[in-house]
């Protein structure tokens, strides 16, 4: 592994643990094994190594998402949507170090960089929406979903979204899987088309 990649490994630990006020560019070096100037080689200072982070969470999460999509490009709305669901847990217990530290992130942002940190998750967010929103458009024509707006119908599964991803940091695994699935049972009852 690459020095640079290394330390944004450690900090991402460190920053999840510690957060960022607690954690020093002393920390990330000795946890990396290098002289804390060496960071200014690969970053221009504690705020830029976690803004790389946070916007490689970001970018990964939106790279999973759009590569279910395309690979359900032609399928049900049903399918596209759990997909996205399933997606972005797999993920989410994939990177758990990283999820930590994103949830603190959105709970509670370094004040010095909370308008960084909520422009770029905007971005993100206004993107997956597009996406999203294009689903419900379709499965509205295609009558898979009750007649509504896409955009509210957007809005709602966001929001399952960011819950689901809550409850991927409380419950072990199998019981997580086992929530989501009557979860989105329950949702796409609420959703679907009844005729």
């Amino acid at each position: 592994m690459s020095t640079k990649i290394n330390i944004m490994k450690a900090a991402t630990e460190l920053f999840a643990i510690k957060g960022y006020e607690g954690t020093t560019l002393k920390d990330i070096a000795n946890a990396v094994g290098i002289k804390p100037p060496s960071i200014y080689a690969f970053f221009e200072g504690k705020e830029d190594v976690l803004l790389h982070i946070y916007q490689e969470i970001l970018d990964e999460h939106h790279k999973h998402l759009q590569d279910m999509l395309e690979q359900l490009k032609n399928g049900y709305a049903k399918n596209k949507l759990y997909g996205l669901l399933v997606t972005a847990a797999e993920y989410h217990l994939s990177e758990a170090g990283k999820m930590k530290l994103f949830r603190r992130l959105m709970l509670f942002p370094p004040e010095i960089l909370q308008s960084e940190i909520t422009e770029s998750f905007q971005k993100l967010v206004a993107i997956e929406r597009q996406a999203i929103n294009a689903v419900f458009e379709e499965a509205i024509r295609n009558k898979e979903v009750r007649e509504g707006k896409s955009e509210d119908m957007t809005t709602a599964f966001q929001c399952l979204m960011n819950g689901l991803f809550l409850e991927s940091q409380y419950y072990d695994e199998q019981e997580f899987y086992l929530r989501l699935d009557i979860i989105w049972e329950e949702y796409w009852m609420g959703i679907s088309r009844k005729d």
